[in-house]
């Protein structure tokens, strides 16, 4: 009997080490990216991204969402739930043949972690203990510095963890999205964005567009990247939506032949 109990409480240990119960902070190589799984390996509670929640990946100053050769980007990781007051999240940039690219620079909330997968080297950025403490939503932010050599296209992995607070890996809930950043073409502009103003109007439950002088193409996505909205030729400066549901989405403008984006909350 002591023999078994002894056997039982190392599978135990084991089993809490490798899921990260004993860890203060995120894990690394859980971001869904080639050759990884996700949080909700360890964090039971439902189906990834079937939990009513979100997480999203974005740069408030890259161009179109393409980066240029070694340059730094502010970089942000947002997590939603409702309800909920503690979030985790894990990144990692990828080049197409699964390496890990660029550098990551954390944030205050969060911790850069070097992990190995199918023989590669990958670096991550994840949450500290207790980092993503705040009610309904946490947004972690740190940095991005692009390679110096052009890889093509880079692929962003994000996990988003929504925790019940119960102190275990039960009840919890895990979101996954990604985001691609091809590299800037050396045209010699610095930034092409056409600064039209979009702003959400509670009063009017409407979008109202400045700064055109005539027709643009209007587009909107919900964090999971669906279509929600595909207007063309429009002109109007006050766009109802009533029918969707509250939540975060990217409306995007173009217009005499430049995009515009803009993250909303409805």
């Amino acid at each position: 009997m002591k023999s078994k109990w002894i056997l039982g409480l190392t599978l135990l240990s084991a089993s809490f080490f490798i899921c990260g119960v004993l860890s203060e902070d995120g894990k690394a190589g859980k971001t869904g990216a080639p050759g990884e799984g996700t949080c909700v390996q360890c964090h039971a509670g439902t189906a990834l991204n079937a939990g009513g929640g979100y997480v999203f990946i974005e740069s408030s100053n890259m161009i179109f969402g393409q980066h240029a050769l070694g340059e730094t980007y502010d970089m942000s990781v947002t997590v939603g739930q409702t309800g909920n007051s503690l979030f985790g999240f894990s990144v990692v940039a990828l080049d197409a043949n699964g390496n890990s690219v660029g550098t990551f620079t954390a944030g205050s909330d969060n911790h850069t972690e070097n992990f190995t997968v199918q023989g590669s080297p990958r670096q991550y950025v994840t949450h500290n203990l207790n980092g993503g403490s705040s009610q309904d939503e946490h947004t972690f932010n740190f940095t991005w510095t692009a390679p110096s050599e052009d890889f093509g296209t880079i692929t962003f992995y994000a996990t988003g963890l929504a925790a019940n607070g119960n102190g275990q890996n039960s009840g919890d809930k895990v979101y996954s999205a990604t985001m691609e950043s091809p590299v800037m073409p050396n045209t010699g502009i610095t930034n092409q964005r056409d600064e039209m103003a979009i702003h959400w109007d509670p009063a009017q439950s409407a979008l109202v567009i400045g700064n055109h002088n005539n027709t643009y193409h209007l587009e909107m996505f919900d964090v999971q990247g669906k279509s929600v909205l595909n207007m063309f030729k429009c002109s109007e400066s006050i766009v109802p939506l009533n029918d969707l549901t509250s939540g975060y989405y990217v409306v995007r403008i173009t217009h005499d032949g430049k995009k515009t984006e803009r993250k909303i909350f409805i």
